[in-house]
């Protein structure tokens, strides 16, 4: 968070100076990284970057980064019709304790 709030949350400083502090360096990055993105969404990133690293990587990030949010979107929709299933059989299980 230091990072963050020296550079005002501009992505690049932040993660410059967060990977040139000296210390676990990576781990740093990353989760100034994740920070910010939480914080601003994707377009934080500059496309750019994401492209050098798909290249360089041969990795798809935004073909997975895709698959990996729909797959979360279903998993948080499942389970909150779960938790209203539950409460409204919970409901129902109060609502016959107290008839009788």
């Amino acid at each position: 968070m230091f990072y963050i709030a020296l550079h005002e949350g501009d992505f690049e400083e932040s993660i410059l100076d967060g990977v040139n502090s000296g210390r676990d360096t990576d781990s740093i990055g990353v989760m100034i990284g994740a920070i910010l993105g939480a914080l601003n969404g994707p377009s934080i990133v500059p496309t750019e970057y994401i492209t050098d690293i798909e290249h360089v990587n041969q990795y798809p990030l935004r073909e997975i980064g895709q698959r990996f949010a729909i797959t979360a979107e279903q998993i948080i929709r499942q389970d909150i019709c779960h938790e209203e299933q539950w409460i409204e059989q919970m409901s129902r299980q109060l609502g016959e304790e107290v008839d009788e």
